[in-house]
């Protein structure tokens, strides 16, 4: 552009607004528009104004602040939309109204106070660079659309990894039970199912399963942590479930996120195969399936990290050669496509345990309750544990 064009002010306001598409970060680019615009009609004062639903935030100002802008002000600039520009009486003088966005896309307002060009010149100056700064924005918006985008894509894709990392590929081999898993993970990565099985010296066997509470990276991290808790203090202290049960509270409660809590069923199945310690912490209830009867396992307190110090006493109940346990998520009840999904799992259960391996078990449910294969909003898991016959 030639110094002549350049030094006019129509040519000053194209050269500026080319400049402003070269700008992507929007608080950057909201300074670099309110001082073209400045520029441009000489003001002695103004303020740029964003739209967010119908409230109004004040993102910068020069000698003239949203305080002194009454409803007239909002008014004018809801309706004066780009390209058209609107001046007002303000403090004995004049104010010019420029607006930014599509009709059905508001982005910004300008409203500057006085200046040296006379309305017809300033409607020239500041049209081209309204239109110019409305692309700049929209490009803007796009970029940061596509690098949050982005920064979603990676943290899916982290938090999957982290949680795949948590997750036993496969149940252990341990004697005298049969145990089998299904596990589909959520289209968010990590969507907050948790399980693990720990065989002890003793031939005993703890085992968990969780939901938490929390989606993504953060989650998958105390996934981690509670494996971590788990398994050193069962090295160290044993099978003592109501110790385990309140140091899982405590570690929760205190994760970063204030708002994190988990549900929790965790079981301990004796080295003679015949009795089963559990704790319920507001989980989906266990099935347990015995010979004709059918007992549900209740929870007896709230979800871990909810109310600290709370945490349920550890039953027993006995466990029958050919007993069949059944463990089921929040995720997974909620893809059952019926109204009552419990009572569902409950019917299903009692006619697929009888006679049948774990993993037998496990695809008679899954094939009766949750056949779609599209991924949802959260994990689904559903654990089977058989006690074999002798």
């Amino acid at each position: 552009m030639s110094d002549a064009i350049a030094e006019h002010p129509l040519g000053r306001a194209v050269e500026l607004g080319s400049e402003l598409l070269a700008e992507l970060d929007e608080e950057r680019l909201l300074s670099a528009i309110f001082d073209a615009f400045q520029q441009v009609i000489d003001a002695a004062g103004g303020t740029l104004l964003t739209q967010s639903g119908s409230l109004w935030v004040e993102r910068r100002a020069a000698k003239l602040s949203l305080h002194q802008l009454d409803a007239e002000w909002f008014a004018s600039a809801q309706a004066s939309r780009c390209p058209e520009l609107r001046t007002l009486p303000h403090n004995g003088g004049r104010a010019i109204v420029i607006t930014m966005g599509e009709p059905d896309e508001f982005c910004a307002c300008v409203v500057l106070e006085g200046g040296s060009l006379d309305d017809d010149a300033a409607v020239a100056v500041t049209a081209p660079l309204a239109k110019l700064a409305t692309v700049a924005l929209r490009n803007a918006s796009r970029v940061q659309g596509m690098l949050e985008t982005q920064r979603l894509d990676d943290e899916v894709a982290i938090s999957a990894f982290t949680q795949r990392q948590v997750l036993p590929p496969q149940p252990p081999r341990v004697q005298g039970l049969d145990i089998s898993v299904h596990f589909r993970s959520s289209r968010l990565g990590c969507g907050g199912d948790f399980f693990d099985f720990i065989p002890l010296a003793d031939e005993s066997l703890v085992f968990c399963v969780a939901n938490f509470s929390g989606f993504g990276t953060a989650t998958a991290l105390l996934m981690a942590t509670v494996r971590g808790y788990l398994r050193a203090t069962l090295t160290v202290a044993g099978p003592q479930l109501g110790d385990l049960v309140a140091g899982l509270d405590q570690v929760i409660e205190d994760a970063p996120d204030d708002l994190q809590f988990a549900t929790a069923f965790i079981g301990h199945i004796d080295p003679t195969r015949t009795r089963l310690r559990y704790c319920n912490a507001g989980h989906e209830s266990g099935l347990l399936v015995a010979e004709d009867c059918i007992e549900e396992l209740h929870a007896a307190a709230p979800p871990l990290g909810v109310m600290v110090g709370l945490v349920p006493e550890a039953s027993e109940v006995p466990l029958l050669p050919g007993a069949t346990l059944v463990l089921a998520t929040e995720g997974f009840l909620e893809a059952v496509d019926s109204e009552a999904p419990r009572p569902q799992l409950r019917n299903v259960t009692a006619a697929a345990a009888h006679g049948r391996t774990s993993s037998e078990v496990r695809n008679r449910i899954v094939k009766t309750l949750s056949p779609t294969r599209h991924p949802a909003d959260q994990d689904e898991t559903l654990i089977v544990i058989r006690s074999e016959a002798p």
